[in-house]
C-alpha cells in the first residue's frame, strides 16, 4: 500500500483539485492522510465534504505547527509501506502512483525520485551517489519531497520541525545518509503537476525566513557525510537575494540579529559564498554605512 500524505495549509482554492486528482488514480491500493495545519479558510470544509464516504481517505486536524510538523504527523499515521507527499495546491495525473509501482517492482529498490530529465543511471547504491553528490546535485531533484516515494521502515530521521523553509532538503538527505546500502531509482516523469503560487511561503521574505535560511545553512555545512558545496553555493546565494530583497522592502536593519550563535556564525563563513561572506560580517559588524554601498553595488551588477 502507498500512504499518500498532503499537508494543508488555507488551501481552500486548490484543495478540491489535489483531492479528485488522487480519488482518480489508476493504482487503488492506497491511503491518503490529509493533515490540516490550523486552517482559518474554508479548507476543512472542502476537504470533509470531498472524501465524504471515501474510506482510503483520512482527515487529521492539528494546530498551527509548520509543514514540517503536518508531514511528521502524516508519516506517524500512515500505514502502507510506501509513503509519498503531494502538496494541497498541486495535483497529480491518472497514473502517478501506477507508474512508482511499477517502477518499485521492476528495479526493487527502496526508494524512487522522478524527474524531467534523462538519467542515464536508472538505479544506483546510494553510497555511489553520496560520494559524488555534487555532480548529481544538477539535476535539481533533491529539494523538493513531492515526485518522490519512499519506503516507511527506512524513514528514521524526520522533517525538521523548526523549519519551513529547506527542511524537504534535509529530509531527502538525511533519508540517504540513514540508507547508505540501500537502493535508488530514477523515473522520467512529468506526472506531478506543480504550482507556482504567488503567496506561497517560498515567494514570501521575512525576518523568519532569513534566518531560517541561515539556520538551514548551517545544518547542511554540519553534513559531513555527504558533498555539500555545491548545495551551500546555492543556498549562500538564495540567502543573499533574499536579504537584498528585504532591504529594499524595509529600507532599514532593524532585523539585524543583535545576538547571533557565534558558533553557527563561524561555521557558515567558512562554508558560504564569497558574496554572502562580504554581507555577514558587514552585518554582524553593524557597519551599515558600507552594508548599504554593497547592496547598490550587487544591484548593480545585477547580482540579485
Amino acid at each position: 500500500m502507498i500512504s499518500v500524505i498532503v499537508p494543508i495549509y488555507n488551501k481552500d482554492k486548490y484543495i478540491k483539485r489535489c483531492i479528485d486528482s488522487i480519488k482518480k488514480q489508476s493504482f487503488n491500493d492506497f491511503e491518503c492522510i490529509l493533515v490540516d495545519d490550523g486552517s482559518t479558510d474554508n479548507s476543512a470544509n472542502i476537504v470533509l465534504k470531498s472524501i465524504q464516504n471515501d474510506s482510503r481517505f483520512k482527515y487529521i486536524y492539528q494546530k498551527n505547527m509548520g509543514v514540517s510538523s503536518a508531514r511528521n504527523t502524516g508519516i506517524k499515521a500512515s500505514i502502507g509501506e510506501w509513503i509519498c507527499f503531494i502538496d494541497a495546491d498541486d495535483f497529480i495525473e491518472l497514473d502517478y502512483l501506477e507508474d512508482f509501482m511499477r517502477e518499485l517492482n521492476k528495479h526493487n529498490c527502496d526508494v524512487i525520485f522522478s524527474t524531467n530529465e534523462n538519467i542515464k543511471e536508472n538505479i544506483v547504491i546510494i553510497q555511489e551517489l553520496i560520494s559524488n553528490f555534487n555532480s548529481w546535485y544538477k539535476y535539481e531533484i533533491f529539494n523538493p519531497p513531492w515526485g518522490k516515494i519512499y519506503k516507511k521502515a527506512l524513514i528514521k530521521t524526520y522533517f525538521h520541525h523548526d523549519l519551513s523553509i529547506g527542511e524537504d532538503l534535509l529530509f531527502n538527505i538525511n533519508y540517504l545518509l540513514d540508507n547508505q546500502d540501500k537502493k535508488i531509482a530514477f523515473m522520467t516523469s512529468n506526472k506531478y503537476k506543480y504550482s507556482n503560487i504567488e503567496d506561497s511561503l517560498s515567494n514570501t521574505v521575512s525576518k523568519k525566513i532569513i534566518t531560517q535560511s541561515i539556520q538551514l545553512i548551517y545544518l547542511i555545512s554540519k553534513l559531513s557525510q555527504i558533498q555539500t558545496s555545491e548545495i551551500l553555493t546555492i543556498q549562500s546565494n538564495s540567502l543573499s537575494n533574499k536579504i537584498l530583497s528585504f532591504y529594499e522592502i524595509t529600507k532599514s536593519f532593524d532585523w539585524f540579529l543583535s545576538n547571533p550563535n557565534k558558533e553557527q556564525f563561524k561555521s557558515i563563513l567558512s562554508n558560504c559564498s564569497l558574496r554572502l561572506k562580504i554581507m555577514l560580517i558587514l552585518w554582524f559588524k553593524q557597519r551599515y554605512t558600507f552594508l548599504k554601498i554593497y547592496f547598490i553595488f550587487l544591484k548593480y551588477l545585477k547580482g540579485y
